[in-house]
């Protein structure tokens, strides 16, 4: 078993966008090699989300960690879902479902703060460019999850 932390932007007003899942751009999709099947994964969701297009706004995101969740199948080649979305500086972005997951828990919360503690960055860093490539995803060692797992409560 592996673990991760994946960053979401929060639901838009709509309330459209899908919540849960592994999402990744096209193009990026090696950077989940590694999921597998029952891996844990921390979702942390931002404060806001890349300004649309569209205009359409996001609901206040909780800027900390949101949800654990399990993942329960991968498909890098195949997505499960896709998403086509245009942002206000003119460019677009494929996103992939490259991962199904299921809630373990999304009762609790760890904030920005500590998360970045946990996994020593900087508390002025705000997981824009996360990740492994700027994907949105980085696996933890084992000690960054446990870190995370005391603080989400």
């Amino acid at each position: 078993m592996k673990y991760w932390l994946t960053v979401h932007w929060p639901p838009t007003l709509d309330g459209a966008r899908v919540q849960g899942g592994i999402w990744l751009q096209e193009g990026k999709e090696d950077v989940g090699r590694n999921l597998s099947r029952d891996d844990l994964v921390f979702i942390y969701e931002t404060r806001t989300g890349r300004p649309r297009e569209d205009k359409l706004g996001y609901w206040p995101g909780g800027q900390g960690i949101v949800a654990l969740v399990e993942v329960v199948d991968v498909n890098l080649e195949q997505a499960f879902t896709l998403s086509h979305e245009a942002y206000s500086d003119g460019s677009e972005l494929l996103w992939k479902m490259v991962a199904r997951t299921r809630p373990i828990d999304v009762t609790h919360f760890c904030s920005h703060d500590d998360t970045c503690d946990c996994l020593e960055y900087s508390r002025n860093y705000f997981f824009r460019g996360f990740g492994q490539s700027k994907s949105g995803l980085r696996e933890l060692t084992k000690s960054e999850f446990g870190c995370l797992r005391n603080h989400f409560r």
